[in-house]
């Protein structure tokens, strides 16, 4: 990699967290493309180089979302499912829990719903959620762990409200027809 390509990608990093910043400090909204380029020290030109609009950075954060989300989704894979899950519901709890992400999702959230075209990329991370939680209380249920559907489906449904139709097809993919839900046992 070439002295000046390393150059241009700390300098887009400077400005990707400067935008975080501002974000999280200001909000979506009031931020300005001048107030990200004074917060990363660069020109208003040199920011239009690397992200033409607000829309690109938030999109781009969406990714962001989707790579520290990664290890989270990972640990799902790994060892018995209820064992997965509660790693997974501490690790998500503790990130989502965070101030920065708190003040960012919500941000997020309200810019989403003023540009519904923007929200295709956080919808697909909703998605790779849903469907690793998914997986793991299916994969919970072949190694018998029957005894508790429902802490484990409120689970997902906690980590995601469901939509429309959500949680009626989510006990159906997971349980079979709702008059097959097995029964709780007293706790």
């Amino acid at each position: 990699m070439s002295i000046n390509h390393n150059r241009l990608e700390q300098r887009r990093e400077q400005i990707i967290q400067a935008a975080l910043g501002c974000f999280i400090e200001r909000g979506f909204h009031q931020t300005g493309m001048r107030d990200i380029a004074t917060a990363a020290g660069v020109s208003l030109g040199n920011l239009y180089n690397h992200f033409a609009r607000k829309e690109e950075l938030i999109a781009l954060i969406a990714s962001l979302e989707a790579a520290e989300l990664q290890p989270l989704l990972d640990e799902l894979t790994r060892g018995p499912a209820r064992a997965a899950l509660a790693r997974f519901a501490a690790g998500y709890l503790a990130w989502s829990m965070s101030p920065e992400n708190l003040l960012l999702g919500t941000e997020i959230l309200a810019e989403l719903t003023r540009h519904p075209e923007m929200a295709a990329t956080f919808a697909s991370n909703q998605r790779q959620l849903c469907d690793a939680l998914a997986n793991t209380v299916r994969r919970g249920q072949q190694e018998g762990c029957r005894d508790r559907p429902c802490a484990m489906h409120l689970l997902s449904i906690q980590i995601s409200p469901p939509r429309r139709n959500d949680c009626h097809s989510c006990w159906t993919c997971c349980w079979g027809r709702p008059t097959d839900r097995p029964k709780e046992s007293p706790s």
